[in-house]
């Protein structure tokens, strides 16, 4: 069985169309609300576990390698990664957009407001300043059974099909699904749209204030797409 850890704005949307269709639609998706429990089974689950073993390919979803790592101690584990600015980016404009759409939270007033931009959006939350480090902690990096970069997609789906024969990744080879495309978001009207692409312009000195402000996350990235790199290389 493999469990596949969905950090969030890492791709995990695109491979779990692959896994759950490449599969023969037997991947269990594992979402819920606020990672309410991402941590631990619930006991539904730990109750079911055989069967969920025995009928499922693998488990997907938004959770810590932890959740898993005692009740599954034989599973592979894979997860996906990427640049740690750009993957706060996306999670940013994420945010602009629930803003601007009229969500009410502290963050997305602080937005909507102009009082929080990219640089303090990583400061405001260590789950969005450490996100990947935090979603992969307790394995070490190349105890990963696979995992993805974001800039080697394709080549990462040859290399795991060779990897682990699993050839119903071979359409998506060379043309990945097109599936939750950001920039096709929708808006009420045009002044909502323009209030979102004036609040998600980022310039590169706030990329680069948020890449120095991340460093265990950048260290993460790096000794991962090392790893990608090598899996790929092994497998292709």
């Amino acid at each position: 069985m493999f469990v596949s850890i969905h950090i969030p704005k890492t791709a995990g949307t695109m491979l779990g169309y692959v896994f759950d269709f490449g599969s023969g639609r037997r991947l269990f998706w594992d979402y819920d609300s606020e990672y309410a429990n991402a941590r631990k089974p619930e006991q539904l689950i730990l109750a079911n576990l055989g069967f969920i073993e025995c009928w499922f390919w693998g488990i997907h979803g938004h959770f810590f390698y932890e959740k898993y790592a005692e009740a599954l101690p034989s599973a592979r584990y894979i997860a996906a990664v990427r640049h740690p600015v750009d993957r706060a980016v996306s999670q940013y404009r994420h945010e602009v957009y629930d803003a601007v759409r009229g969500r009410k939270t502290w963050r997305s007033d602080a937005i909507r407001s102009g009082r929080m931009d990219l640089v303090d959006f990583v400061l405001s939350d260590e789950n969005v300043r450490c996100a990947q480090a935090i979603h992969l902690a307790g394995r070490e990096i190349d105890r990963y059974d696979f995992l993805f970069a974001q800039d080697l997609l394709a080549p990462g789906l040859t290399a795991f099909g060779a990897a682990f024969a699993f050839r119903r990744a071979d359409p998506y080879v060379g043309r990945l699904p097109d599936v939750n495309r950001g920039e096709e978001r929708v808006f009420a009207d045009e002044l909502e749209r323009g209030r979102y692409e004036m609040l998600t312009r980022v310039t590169d000195a706030q990329r680069a204030k948020a890449f120095d402000r991340m460093p265990e996350e950048v260290d993460l990235y790096r000794r991962a797409v090392g790893y990608a790199e090598r899996l790929v290389r092994r497998w292709s």
